[in-house]
């Protein structure tokens, strides 16, 4: 629970109140008259009022600033003798007794009662705790308070392990990073949290109006770092009432059996790992990343690093950050210094949690990022793996920008948003930076890259039943023929010289990097493997800049995962609630975005259709080159009915399972949406027969049009030349592109 954005007295149980004159200025004298009649009340027991909602989040017609829980303070003080101004609340009492319920006030706002302390009371526990303690802090000068968020972000999101290198954004940010964890866990031991870190370390000594990063999540986080990053400075309290902090070792990764073998000639890239190959095989040579465990079984399992987890608000917890911290020695040198050229090792992929792109986005109205301190990184990378038969492979989807340097490019469509606020905020919408007020944003690959990785995933899991005429490869074709890098069997698509020109280099590509070339992506040809792919104009058209919280629960739907139901379903909690709704339904409302035949930009699924019949026509590629019968694992497909045999084709293989895994993400939203529309019915339904503002919006959401009902959450279908597939996904003359952006006929898919 965070109070106020003012420095703290004693850990969680003191805050400073606010310094507020109890003389109110009355421009609703009903209202403020009971506010102030609340808060005498409470000054007569010696009690004040902490708030448990954040100011925005608070019910107050108007001014939420106006709730200030520390007037009972001033008022009581006052009256007990005290001329000093310095008023202060404690409470330990951070949740309720069993079975009771937090108190509110007239206004429904909840609060937890705390007891006032004056100026007499709290002079003491500054010199004996507060001043102490940060004299032992570090102390932040101009330059790392310029990089010091940013880098607590990332050493967060991609691992806290130091990279060597030089010039000042890496030292800066290498400094600010051990600085904050340091900072951290000294405070940590002496019984301070997280409030004192933001608000009376970071924010005093910076000078931040404003820092949006979850209090607790982050300063966990820090505290938690391996204590080669950063260790505390002891116990710094005159009373010693300080706690011992556990050791934090670097994490140790698990040993796959069998040796492993340097292989690695393929250049890398940064954090948040990912390009196509095997890490462990003794032949391979697509050693691009960092290892990563693997199970010796043969099984197929997909990571993804699609940029949806945590939300920034201090209520909701965000996802746990668990991927492991990639400083083995096998890591350090190979991966480290040859690819990344970055502040930070990545952590293993292979945890749907890791996100390079902070999932904190940025605030487009916010400071924006300075244009030379951090440029050194303004790449980052984050792939997506897959383990197919006991191997790791990882799929190279190049490079992105981060938010705060996409919001600079003018090649990528922005912002999308959802109008207005919970209460009374519409659907999705397109507009300038004007538009977005506090809002915050992610810089979204539309087409998901985590796609891909679970193609193969499903094309290399060994399932053996068949599909029609058609059955799956073996495990070790995929592995082996499609995804190695070096091998006795990998296959490499060959350059072309006439239509369809892919971009493939004169020494050929695999097929899982001929199919990633059209995934969005900031890195120019010049940085690319042999330069191959597609031109840097062309591929960042296919991001877009959308609201945070919406791209985050986009990544949820494409990973087919459950979405958390409404957790809070205390009456204050109803806003919460709404926007959790608008939300998750604004995935499918941005996806859908039109805009009309009087704009320039396209419409959003666009974006989506041109990379996924990017990769029907590479599969359609692979099919006519590939030389089906020379191996015996690969997929097989039964005589027709007259006893003709055709050849397997990739190209049928994707068709069915893209509109498969399109289909089972519909029906798993349009299970959210019933599920939904019953939980806060019953949560919040009383509400709407005594307001009419919650009436209006439960008819918004779940009238005869809601913009949450099963039958609006759907992926568009494309309008225009018919696709054989009903979202557009292959054989889309409108979509089929090659490299320079010319039209490829390529048909139909045979049929599996």
């Amino acid at each position: 629970m965070r109070f106020l954005s003012y420095l703290p007295l004693v850990g969680s149980l003191f805050f400073a109140a606010a310094s507020c004159s109890a003389d109110l200025a009355i421009r609703d004298y009903t209202r403020e008259e009971r506010l102030l009649q609340f808060y005498n009340a409470m000054a007569k027991l010696g009690t004040c009022v902490v708030y448990n909602a954040l100011p925005q989040d608070r019910n107050y017609p108007d001014d939420p600033d106006k709730l200030d829980g520390g007037i009972p303070c001033k008022i009581w003080c006052k009256a007990q003798g005290h001329k000093g101004e310095a008023v202060a609340c404690g409470t330990d009492l951070l949740h309720p007794p069993s079975g009771k319920e937090y108190p509110k006030d007239d206004f429904e706002n909840e609060w937890t009662p705390g007891k006032c302390h004056c100026d007499d009371k709290i002079e003491p526990v500054i010199t004996a705790i507060i001043e102490p303690v940060f004299e032992g802090l570090a102390k932040l000068d101009t330059i790392i308070c310029g990089v010091l968020l940013q880098s607590i972000s990332e050493a967060i999101s991609i691992g806290f392990a130091a990279v060597p290198g030089a010039g000042q954004a890496v030292t800066a940010a290498r400094v600010a990073t051990r600085v904050a964890v340091e900072s951290a866990k000294t405070l940590a031991e002496n019984a301070l949290d997280q409030d004192y870190f933001f608000d009376g370390w970071v924010q005093l000594a910076c000078g931040f109006e404003k820092i949006d990063l979850n209090y607790e999540d982050t300063f966990n986080e820090l505290v938690n770092a391996p204590d080669s990053v950063g260790k505390s400075s002891g116990c710094k309290r005159t009373d010693k009432k300080c706690r011992k902090l556990d050791p934090k070792p670097d994490r140790v990764r698990i040993k796959r059996a069998g040796p492993r073998k340097k292989t690695t000639t393929k250049k890398a890239d940064p954090p948040k790992t990912t390009t196509t190959k095997k890490i462990e095989s003794s032949t391979s040579t697509k050693k691009v990343d960092p290892p990563v465990t693997t199970t010796t079984k043969q099984s197929t399992t997909v990571s993804s690093t699609t940029t949806t987890t945590t939300t920034t608000t201090t209520r909701a917890s965000a996802t746990a950050v668990n991927c492991e911290s990639c400083r083995s020695s096998s890591a350090k040198n190979v991966a480290r210094d040859a690819r990344w050229g970055f502040m930070f090792v990545p952590r293993a992929a292979g945890v749907d949690s890791c996100v390079l792109d902070t999932s904190t986005g940025c605030e487009v109205s916010g400071l924006k990022t300075r244009d030379g301190l951090l440029s050194e990184r303004s790449l980052t990378k984050a792939d997506p793996s897959v383990t197919i038969n006991g191997q790791t492979y990882y799929i190279d989807t190049g490079k992105h920008k981060p938010c705060a340097e996409a919001q600079k490019d003018s090649g990528i469509d922005k912002y999308y948003f959802l109008e207005g606020d919970a209460k009374c905020g519409g659907g999705m919408t397109f507009g300038p930076e004007k538009d977005t007020g506090k809002k915050r944003f992610q810089n979204d690959h539309v087409y998901e890259k985590q796609t891909l990785a679970r193609f193969f995933q499903w094309l290399g899991d060994g399932d053996v039943k068949s599909i029609k005429l058609s059955t799956k490869p073996k495990p070790s074709w995929v592995a082996e023929v499609l995804l190695e890098e070096k091998g006795a069997r990998v296959f490499r698509l060959k350059q072309q010289t006439s239509t369809p020109l892919l971009g493939i280099p004169a020494a050929g590509a695999t097929l899982d990097d001929v199919m990633a070339y059209a995934i969005a992506r900031s890195d120019p040809l010049n940085e690319r493997a042999n330069g191959g792919g597609i031109p840097l104009a062309r591929t960042v058209q296919n991001f877009a800049l959308v609201e945070a919280k919406v791209n985050e629960h986009k990544g949820t739907f494409f990973r087919e995962a459950k979405p958390v139901g409404i957790e809070d379903t205390s009456p204050g909690a109803a806003n919460q609630a709404r926007d959790w709704v608008r939300n998750h339904a604004g995935v499918f409302h941005y996806l859908r975005y039109t805009h009309g035949t009087t704009s320039k930009k396209e419409d959003v699924w666009n974006k989506w259709m041109r990379v996924s019949n990017w990769v029907d026509m590479v599969l359609h590629e692979f099919d006519q080159q590939y030389t089906w019968g020379s191996h015996p694992d690969e997929p097989q497909r039964a005589p027709e009915a007259d006893g003709t045999v055709k050849p397997p084709s990739l190209r049928a293989f994707y068709a069915h399972w893209i509109d498969g895994y399109l289909g089972r993400i519909e029906t798993n939203a349009q299970t959210w949406a019933t599920d939904a529309k019953d939980r806060f019915e019953k949560a919040f339904g009383s509400e709407a027969k005594n307001s009419p503002a919650a009436k209006d919006w439960e008819e918004k959401a779940f009238g005869k049009n809601g913009f949450a009902l099963r039958s609006k959450m759907q992926f568009p279908r494309p309008l225009g030349t018919v696709s054989p597939s009903s979202y557009g996904a292959y054989g889309n003359p409108d979509m089929t592109l090659d490299r320079n952006g010319k039209p490829v006929a390529v048909g139909a898919p045979a049929s599996l």
